[in-house]
């Protein structure tokens, strides 16, 4: 199976050794609490196009809970881990070796990531795998999860192009319209043809957005405007701005 870096390391992997890590660094170490931690996200001015993926505050309750999840979504949780050296960096002894971990796995991440992928590099990136993997386990005390096992099988299928341009995440965005309209309905009865309907009418709404089908967030191929079109049958109407498509 190919490997899908969203659900394997954004809500798998990530998540499960920065929650290991914060209760290492809060719980143990005490180099900071979660109050001040908080506080750090608090007073953090992330970009214009971060800002609707602000990572939500911690709990006490949430650390200490038996699974590996931070109840962060994957793209939260690729922003927390990013921004992780930047907000407790000053905090962390540089001789730290959970924290040099972590940043092993920020290497890692960032090749994983990668839109473009040297296939010569896959050898340098299976050997920061097995030793991150085998620091983890030493330091930890504990066994990888399954999705910490897939990174080991990301070399071989990176040869063959990076993993961006097969992930999930475009998907999964364009589903969660669905469950939220879903949800918000309360009406479960037909609820594809609801849905189907609903959606529709949102994309008839955008397309005709500022008097033009190049309004705002729609995104067009090669092609040309068309003369008006009038369609005759069940519903007579006429379509007053008409692009064709060269694709």
């Amino acid at each position: 199976l190919v490997p899908d870096i969203m659900h394997d390391i954004l809500e798998g992997a990530l998540p499960y050794e920065v929650k290991c890590l914060l209760c290492k660094f809060i719980n143990e170490k005490h180099y900071f609490s979660l109050n001040d931690f908080n506080r750090c996200f608090q007073h953090y001015v992330f970009g214009y196009m971060e800002v609707a993926n602000r990572p939500t505050e911690l709990t006490q309750k949430v650390l200490n809970s038996v699974g590996n999840l931070l109840n962060q979504n994957a793209t939260q949780m690729w922003l927390l881990g990013r921004t992780l050296p930047t907000l407790i960096g000053d905090l962390i002894p540089e001789e730290d070796e959970y924290w040099k971990n972590f940043l092993l796995l920020l290497d890692i991440c960032d090749l994983f990531f990668a839109p473009v992928f040297d296939p010569d590099d896959a050898a340098y990136l299976q050997t920061l795998i097995a030793d991150h993997h085998e620091h983890f386990i030493a330091l930890y005390d504990k066994c990888i999860i399954p999705k910490q096992h897939f990174m080991i099988h990301v070399p071989l299928i990176l040869k063959y192009g990076p993993l961006v341009n097969h992930w999930s995440m475009r998907y999964e965005a364009k589903h969660s319209y669905f469950k939220k309209l879903a949800s918000s309905i309360g009406n479960f009865i037909n609820i594809s043809l609801t849905l189907a309907e609903r959606h529709q009418q949102f994309q008839c709404y955008r397309n005709t957005d500022k008097d033009s089908i190049h309004g705002y967030g729609i995104e067009i191929g090669p092609g040309q405007q068309c003369a008006p079109v009038i369609f005759e049958g069940k519903v007579d109407m006429t379509v007053h701005e008409a692009f064709r498509a060269n694709w």
